[in-house]
């Protein structure tokens, strides 16, 4: 999405510019907190160790 209309002075630009940085830091924070649920579950099967949710079971490696 582009400028609605050509920005004409500095303080205008020099607000888009800061609007812009701000919300898109704010768009990957939000990013990040809906996804590190999922890349949480996710980690254990990237180290190749075999893992149990219960203690009882021993794990055979």
């Amino acid at each position: 999405m582009g400028p609605a209309d050509p920005l004409h002075s500095n303080a205008a630009k020099v607000f888009a510019s800061f609007y812009a940085l701000f919300f898109g830091l704010v768009f990957i924070g939000v990013l990040a907190v809906f996804l590190a649920p999922f890349l949480y579950r996710l980690m254990p099967n990237c180290t190749g160790k075999r893992t149990t949710r219960n203690p009882r079971i021993r794990s055979t490696t």
